[in-house]
């Protein structure tokens, strides 16, 4: 094979047909190579270590679309990338119902028969539900008391025990007043594991000089809730 010297523009055609040639070489099967012009131009130069001058037209485009042939087919198998599959997990919601928390009252609150005095006096149910009395009035037992609270709720709750307002009026019907204020809650303020508790409530009855006879009645109201 003559060798002649070539340019720069045959010389990148040279070193991209040598390119492919050598690709084609070790990636195709050789038979598919026996016998064509890239095998002729290989085994003329280029595996001997030598740089054979590309003067057959038809050679070099023959090369060159084989080259391309491969980069179009073989490659994208070499470096390309299997396609990722859709991924899923599947996972749960839940809730757990409780009972409801619950408040009933049990027990009044009773201050029991107070006989009034000269001078305003103070009428205290201390945390055991008995009375001791500050000022000239007097105690005379009766029915006297806490109120009482039954609570029930979920199990090992912590709650808190509020009263609805710090000070009440009793009233006889006849125009004539007490006041009982300084409530005081009393008892556990967690629900037991069972899922009920019990609480109660005392406070200060205010007892007038020469307080008007008569039954005083009156109300307040608790709230309890979550802490």
């Amino acid at each position: 094979m003559r060798v002649q010297p070539i340019g720069q523009a045959h010389t990148r055609k040279f070193l991209a047909c040598a390119v492919s040639a050598w690709v084609l070489r070790f990636c195709l099967p050789t038979k598919m190579l026996t016998n064509s012009p890239i095998h002729l131009i290989y085994t003329s130069g280029i595996k001997n270590g030598t740089m054979p001058a590309i003067n057959n037209i038809f050679a070099w485009r023959h090369l060159r679309a084989a080259g391309l042939t491969w980069m179009l087919t073989i490659g994208p198998f070499v470096v390309g990338a299997a396609p990722v599959s859709a991924q899923q997990a599947s996972t749960e919601a839940s809730a757990e119902v409780q009972v409801p928390l619950t408040i009933s009252k049990t027990a009044d609150m009773r201050f029991g028969n107070i006989v009034p005095g000269t001078s305003a006096s103070i009428a205290r149910m201390v945390n055991n539900g008995s009375i001791t009395m500050m000022g000239s009035a007097t105690h005379l037992g009766g029915t006297f008391g806490q109120a009482a609270f039954q609570v029930t709720g979920p199990p090992n709750r912590w709650i808190t025990f509020n009263f609805g307002a710090p000070s009440i009026v009793l009233t006889n019907g006849a125009g004539q007043n007490m006041t009982v204020e300084r409530f005081k809650a009393f008892g556990y303020q967690r629900i037991s594991a069972q899922g009920n508790r019990q609480l109660r409530a005392s406070a200060d009855l205010l007892v007038g000089a020469n307080q008007a006879p008569g039954f005083y009645t009156g109300e307040f109201n608790v709230t309890i809730d979550f802490q």
